[in-house]
Formats: structure tokens, C-alpha cells, sequence
């Protein structure tokens, strides 16, 4: 009976997106340019589920949205009653208990409705007809498994979405099988107030400055987006309230993705591609009301822009390999160093900047040291860094002055009158140029990091030895 309930319901799914993508290119003058925009599998596109119920009745299920008095239609108590046989059957308590809670909202969503998980459903296969395949029997299923599965382990499938200021060419990069790159068109927006009669359409970061260098035919003429696929829990409950107990267990898993998530923004950081990370959204399943306004929060014009092409890429694949084994970013001895580092890349102040670097640095360098820290952290540092006298000379000699800077900075001193010595005597342009040399520093200190963690997990307690630097240095050891 199922796979007869499947295969009726299929049939009906197919014929009915078939008449609303025909629906409307002959009618909606408005709406039908986004089957000429909507590259599959490389764009995003939001249309306000009000509107898409409106356009559904209207040429599938022979309904007039505007006529209150009509009801349900012969062919919407059809699909109706196979739905329910598939989705609802077996599952009766999630239709009847209130408040569904997930840790980064911390609301109480009501538990589903069939009629309204319905058209929820007929959203969420109309968005994957357009964005990614043609093929609505995989997609029925394929929908019709993620509701299983979360329902049979109290989990739901989410992604975490973050532009990034990156021009790449256009396409999908496969970074793990959690993580993907996906550089394509803007994100298209389209909404219709109720009783509207236009609709009101918009590119999300349409704007974004555009390098005229690059052939616009390869390369996105906007962000990258960054997207991670995992899951996270949920719990039911009659109340409006989450147990306190609930709610931790919710609020340290929900930290734990987030840990990953930045994991990889940092593992790019590591690459150089020195970019403001703007934060993140997270896309639910099919079953959860649709926000299309979400994307809204990302800025439309950014300074600083990166790029990204296939060898970058690959690099990413395999430090992001390293980075993952060595746990540097997760680990809690690491949080510190975690935390300074993404505020290095993310700060626009010049002492907050400089501030960061060296608590990482005095972090690592002089573990257990209170005199000489100045000397201490210079030598250190340098010595794990170079890979020769001549770079182990350039680099002590620039970390003890960028140390005296850092000092005037804390201490009250000129510190404006000691980047100006710093331009002169090491021919700094300005101070986004020595913010430049601090940073590719700390890149090379956490890369060698990386590689001695993967051989021994607990390294940090290597630096306590006063003389580890001396005995492992390279250019001692050559």
C-alpha cells in the first residue's frame, strides 16, 4: 500500500509542478524570468510561501486564494488524503503536542498541521525542481526520508550558510563530505504582500563591486557561500518552557557545529584569504516556514575581496585534512588561540589587531616565563619560524619591535609614534602593510603548529620546556 500511496502521490506531484512551472511562464509576466536566471545547483532563490500557495491553488488545485468562502478543492482532498497516509500515519504525536524547540532560535514553534505541512512540502520539492533536478520521483523520496529519519532520531538535517567576499569561478567545490564552496548567481528574493497586486523582487548582494579584470562569463559577480551539512536535535515538549537540563544539552551541541563552521573559516584564514566573516544563517528542512528574508542580515558592499581558484582550492582540501586530525581549532587548551585568531582576521581597530596577534604569540612562546618576555618571545619565536640565520635574524629583530609596540599600546605609551619608526626602518607602505606581516607570522607559527600536533597531541606542554625552542629549531638542527 505504501509504495502504491508513493508512486499515486508521485504522479500527482509531477503533474502538478509541471502546471504551475507552465502556470506560470504563460501568465505571471512578474515571476516567469526566474526559470531564465535560476542556474541549478549553484544559485539561491527565496519565494514567500504566501505567495507560492496562492500561485499553487491558482493552477493546480483550482482554487481562488482571494475567495474566502471556497474551500478545498476535489484534487487538493485527493493529494490530501495520500499525504496523510505517508507523512502523518504512524506519527500522530508531533501532530498533537505543542512547542518543537531548537537551541539557536530558543522559540517554541507550533508542531505541524497536516494542510500546512502539505503545502510545505509542495514548497520545498518546487525550490529543488528549480535549483537542482528535474528528477521529482528522487525528490519526493528523498524529502520523504529526511521527515522519517528525523522524526524516528529526534534530529533534524540543517545547513549553515555564510557568504564569503570571494570571486571564484563559477561552480561547486566539494571541500569534504560535509563541507561545499558554491560560487554562483545572486540570491533571488521574490515576495507579494497579502492582497498585493505586484510582486517585489530583489538580488540579494546585487551590488557587490564588480572587478572588471576578470571575465565575467568564469567568475561569480558576487560572494561565495560556504555551506555546511550536519544536523542538530530538537525536543518536543506541551509547554512553552524548555527543561534548563534540555536546553544545555541543546546549547553544547549547537556550539559544537559552530566550532566546526569555523573551523573551516579559519582553515582559510591559514591560506591567507583574508576576508571579514559577516556570521552565519541556518537553512531548516522542508517541514520548518520559510524565511525568506534571512540572507537580508549579509552587507552588500565589502572592502576587502578575495579570490579563489582551483589550486586554492585543492590547498584548502588539504590543510583542511590536517587542520581537522590535528584538532588545533577545537580543542579546549586551543580556545584561547581559536578565539584571538578569528578577531585577528575580524578586527578593524589597529591596537585590537596587534592586541590579538600577541596573545597568541605570548601564548606559545613564553609558556611559564615572567622576566625577559620581550627577549623570551623574540628568540622563541623566531627560532620556531626560520628556516635559516639570515630569516631568524629579520624575524627576532621584527617581533621584538612589533613587542615594544604592543607594549606602548597596553601601557599608555606613543604607540602611533612607534608605527611610524616601524614604516621606516622595515619600509612598511602603511599600517594595513604591518598589519599584513602579523598576520603572516601567525599563519606560519600555527602551520608548523598544526603539523608537530598531528605527531604529538599534547605539545603545548613541549613549549613549557624552557629549552625546546634550541633543540628543535631547524636551522639549529641543520
Amino acid at each position: 500500500m505504501i509504495d502504491e500511496d508513493i508512486e499515486n502521490f508521485v504522479q500527482y506531484i509531477e503533474n502538478d509542478i509541471h502546471s504551475l512551472e507552465k502556470g506560470i511562464s504563460n501568465n505571471e509576466e512578474d515571476l516567469k524570468e526566474i526559470f531564465k536566471y535560476i542556474n541549478r545547483g549553484i544559485s539561491f532563490f527565496s519565494l514567500s510561501f504566501d505567495y507560492f500557495i496562492e500561485l499553487l491553488n491558482k493552477y493546480c488545485f483550482n482554487i481562488d486564494s482571494s475567495d474566502n468562502k471556497k474551500g478545498s478543492s476535489v484534487e487538493l482532498k485527493e493529494r490530501l488524503l495520500i499525504f496523510e497516509r505517508l507523512f502523518v500515519a504512524g506519527n500522530e504525536q508531533y501532530f498533537t503536542q505543542t512547542y518543537l524547540f531548537l537551541y539557536n532560535n530558543i522559540w517554541g514553534q507550533p508542531t505541524f498541521e497536516p494542510l500546512f505541512l502539505f503545502f510545505l512540502l509542495y514548497y520545498g520539492i518546487f525550490k529543488q525542481f528549480l535549483l537542482d533536478s528535474k528528477d521529482i520521483v528522487l525528490i519526493v523520496k528523498n524529502l520523504l526520508n529526511q521527515w522519517q529519519k528525523s522524526l524516528e532520531t529526534s534530529k533534524i538535517p540543517i545547513k549553515i550558510i555564510s557568504y564569503l567576499p570571494i570571486f571564484a569561478k563559477i561552480g561547486i567545490y566539494q571541500i569534504d563530505d560535509k563541507f561545499f564552496l558554491i560560487s554562483g548567481r545572486p540570491h533571488l528574493k521574490i515576495e507579494k504582500l497579502p492582497n498585493a497586486k505586484r510582486i517585489y523582487k530583489n538580488y540579494i548582494l546585487s551590488y557587490f563591486p564588480f572587478d572588471k579584470r576578470i571575465n565575467s562569463n568564469e567568475v561569480s559577480p558576487m560572494r561565495v557561500y560556504l555551506i555546511y551539512n550536519t544536523n542538530i536535535s530538537f525536543k518536543l515538549s506541551e509547554r512553552f518552557q524548555l527543561d534548563d537540563n534540555d536546553f544545555v544539552l541543546l546549547q553544547q551541541e549547537f556550539r559544537s557545529k559552530m566550532k566546526k563552521f569555523n573551523e573551516m573559516i579559519q582553515t582559510m584564514y591559514l591560506l591567507e584569504k583574508d576576508f571579514k566573516y559577516e556570521g552565519f544563517i541556518v537553512e531548516y528542512p522542508w517541514w520548518f516556514i520559510p524565511n525568506i528574508h534571512k540572507f537580508d542580515r549579509f552587507k552588500k558592499l565589502i572592502r576587502r575581496i578575495v579570490h579563489l581558484d582551483e589550486i586554492d582550492i585543492n590547498k584548502v582540501i588539504k590543510l583542511y585534512s590536517k587542520v581537522q586530525k590535528s584538532r588545533i581549532f577545537l580543542d579546549n587548551q586551543f580556545e584561547i588561540l581559536t578565539y584571538r585568531y578569528h578577531q585577528v582576521h575580524n578586527r578593524d581597530y589597529f591596537p585590537d589587531i596587534v592586541l590579538d596577534a600577541f596573545i597568541i604569540f605570548e601564548l606559545l612562546f613564553t609558556r611559564k616565563i615572567l622576566t625577559e618576555l620581550k627577549f623570551r618571545l623574540s628568540l622563541n619565536g623566531a627560532l620556531f619560524i626560520s628556516s635559516d640565520w639570515d630569516e631568524f635574524k629579520k624575524i627576532n629583530n621584527i617581533i621584538k619591535d612589533l613587542y615594544t609596540l604592543r607594549s606602548k599600546i597596553i601601557h599608555g605609551g606613543n604607540w602611533k609614534k612607534n608605527i611610524h619608526k616601524l614604516k621606516e626602518k622595515y619600509h612598511f607602505k602603511n599600517e594595513e602593510s604591518i598589519i599584513t606581516m602579523i598576520k603572516s607570522l601567525l599563519n606560519r607559527t600555527l602551520k608548523k603548529l598544526i603539523v608537530l600536533k598531528l605527531g604529538e597531541p599534547e605539545i603545548l606542554r613541549s613549549f613549557e620546556d624552557k629549552y625546546y625552542f634550541f633543540e628543535n629549531s631547524d636551522i639549529i638542527l641543520k
